[in-house]
């Protein structure tokens, strides 16, 4: 008979011979469920949620390529700020790596040039750049003498692919910009 054997939330599926052998393994504390007749039937490798005593088939993972994104300059506040009189900038830094990771390896095959969205704070489009990546690594300076307001960069953006793969956005994209009456 076949059974699920429970460990870390994880399923195992076993064979148990008899009720004696059965009655063994649950004396030594496992946790074993009968899963005849259950439909779909659970596999090894498949989660179980012990508080709604259900199993968890395992979600598909969706290759990724993660860009990481820091902002950091202006007026050093969080988040960062710059005027809006296109001198005053903010740094940017974009890296294409393998996993959400910071220290994860660089995707040194991303070398492409593209146009990042710039958003509002009511997710309409306020600004286009262009930027380019060498080697998986873009960093660039952000000015603008447009209106104040609060901005990001958005992962809904980021619909196209890197060598097969969806872009992942890791990282605060949001930054203030605003008009400085204190000079």
């Amino acid at each position: 008979m076949q059974y699920a054997q429970i460990r870390a939330g994880k399923v195992n599926i076993i064979e148990v011979a008899d009720a004696t052998a059965l009655a063994a393994l649950r004396a030594t504390g496992l946790t074993i469920i009968d899963i005849s007749g259950r439909d779909p039937r659970p596999a090894t490798g498949w989660g179980y949620d012990a508080d709604a005593s259900i199993f968890l088939a395992p979600q598909e993972q969706t290759p990724c390529v993660c860009l990481h994104v820091e902002i950091s300059g202006g007026d050093g506040g969080d988040p960062p700020g710059i005027s809006n009189d296109g001198v005053d900038s903010l740094s940017v830094s974009a890296v294409f790596r393998a996993t959400e990771d910071s220290n994860s390896d660089i995707v040194e095959d991303v070398n492409i040039t593209r146009r990042i969205n710039i958003r509002d704070d009511k997710n309409n489009v306020a600004n286009i750049i262009k930027i380019s990546f060498a080697a998986g690594i873009c960093n660039f300076s952000y000015a603008t003498a447009r209106a104040a307001g609060l901005f990001h960069i958005a992962q809904a953006d980021f619909t196209e692919k890197i060598n097969g793969v969806s872009i992942k956005l890791i990282g605060d994209t949001q930054f203030k910009v605003y008009e400085d009456y204190t000079s």
